[in-house]
């Protein structure tokens, strides 16, 4: 079964038998859901599920929920920081498997890791089984006619169905569960994950959004149910029906070295646009009040991201027209842009009326997980400059350099409330996580 082939590979992971390289982005793919999660605290959404996981949920006081100086449960932990460290649309994702793993993933191995005061090795064993498992899982949902890909989506569920797998993965290997134990997490874990339809979710501005938060809390819950003796029994790894050739690759390759690392705060079908838009604008010296037009040419599944007047930070965050208009008039698109009161702002609103979003079929055909964009600029002197952009900065072949990486941290921390001696020391401290006696010393120096 394969199931219990994956349940052998995370149990048999020790972080000195990995390949550095493994390592190393582990931890870079750590310390950037950090600056997500605490950036990602103000959000209206984050602070309702804090509110929800301190009042409603509680618990007894296991592990530490940030914005609020208080532990809760782990399961309440690990929901509301996950909905935290997702909500600014800023976490890491995978282009070819698709999906987000830092974000449901993260939170969980971390509350466990806490509660149990776990070393910082054990934390990242946990999160690199997290990430293998997670991205996996998805290129299986993929491929699995029992779960077709809705019209217009890339994947058949949101980014938790399979976050539930890697949040059950990476907790079951910090609390040291065997085989058997695993196993059962695994199969807990897909009987309970939240199956929502990835095509509905970002259009509509919902705050479930990618169902990230329960996907966290079910993979933290089925951990601590299958050491209790909890049961399950086949998974989507175990369908005779689907392609498991990922599977064939556990031990060999890594899935986790393939990640990318966002520059914008914004879905990632915008992101080559807004490259294209910047470089665009840089090369010609456009000003906004000499645009009269600016043509976005994509695939079906983007094409309805279209919203010139979205009513929340999520619908925001899904619109070509208000990404692209607040990168050109302000040369970013983060938590400055995405706050609340700049969805009424009458400079980017202006300018989002002018982007038109068009679907050009032959778009439609993906290049090493790609969907590119074409981006038209048609000027009011009638000048036209034109631009397509495959792969948007942040994959592993067009990467953010590490000064980009720890400049984006800092901005997040600092909307976390965190200052730059802070920011350095937790810097510091994950550059030799491995080393670190007791994760609890790192939450110390992350709490606001």
């Amino acid at each position: 079964m394969s199931t219990a082939k994956t349940a052998n590979f995370i149990a048999g992971i020790r972080l000195e038998d990995l390949p550095p390289p493994v390592v190393s982005k582990a931890k870079v793919c750590v310390r950037d859901v950090f600056g997500t999660m605490l950036g990602g605290l103000g959000t209206k959404s984050a602070v309702i599920a804090r509110q929800i996981a301190l009042e409603e949920m509680g618990g007894r006081e296991e592990a530490t929920l940030f914005g609020a100086e208080a532990k809760v449960s782990c399961v309440a932990a690990a929901f509301a920081n996950a909905i935290a460290a997702s909500d600014l649309d800023y976490d890491d994702g995978h282009a070819t498997a698709g999906g987000h793993p830092a974000a449901p993933i993260v939170p969980a191995t971390l509350a466990v890791a806490e509660f149990i005061n776990a070393p910082g090795k054990t934390f990242l064993e946990g999160v690199i089984a997290g990430y293998e498992s997670m991205l996996r899982a998805n290129m299986m949902f993929r491929a699995s006619p029992k779960h077709p890909v809705p019209s217009g989506g890339r994947t058949p569920h949101a980014s938790g169905a399979s976050g539930t797998f890697g949040a059950a993965a990476a907790c079951a290997k910090v609390l040291g569960l065997d085989e058997n134990g695993i196993f059962n997490a695994l199969s807990i874990a897909g009987a309970h994950a939240p199956m929502s339809d990835s095509s509905k979710l970002p259009i509509t501005g919902a705050m479930t959004k990618e169902a990230i938060g329960w996907g966290s809390l079910t993979g933290v819950a089925a951990a601590f149910l299958a050491r209790r003796g909890f049961t399950g029994s086949t998974t989507i790894y175990d369908e005779a029906e689907t392609d498991r050739s990922p599977l064939e690759t556990l031990g060999e390759t890594y899935e986790i070295l393939n990640t990318y690392f966002k520059p914008y705060a914004a879905c990632r079908y915008t992101h080559s646009a807004i490259d294209a838009l910047l470089e665009l604008k840089r090369k010609h010296s456009l000003r906004a009040e000499d645009i009269a037009r600016i043509v976005v040419e994509t695939w079906r599944g983007a094409a309805p991201l279209n919203s010139t007047r979205p009513k929340s930070i999520e619908q925001a965050q899904y619109s070509y027209p208000f990404c692209m208009a607040a990168a050109f008039l302000e040369g970013a698109v983060g938590p400055a842009q995405m706050a609340a009161p700049r969805l009424e702002d009458p400079e980017i609103l202006q300018l989002a009326d002018r982007v038109v979003v068009v679907h050009v079929p032959a778009l439609d055909s993906r290049y090493r997980g790609f969907y590119p964009n074409v981006i038209t600029v048609e000027t009011k002197d009638g000048n036209r400059h034109q631009l397509r952009k495959g792969i948007p900065k942040g994959e592993p072949m067009n990467p953010l350099t590490e000064r980009q990486l720890k400049a984006k941290l800092e901005r997040l921390f600092q909307q976390g409330g965190l200052d730059r001696n802070r920011t350095r020391r937790i810097n510091e401290t994950l550059e030799h996580l491995e080393e670190l006696p007791k994760i609890g010393h790192l939450i110390e120096l992350m709490k606001t």
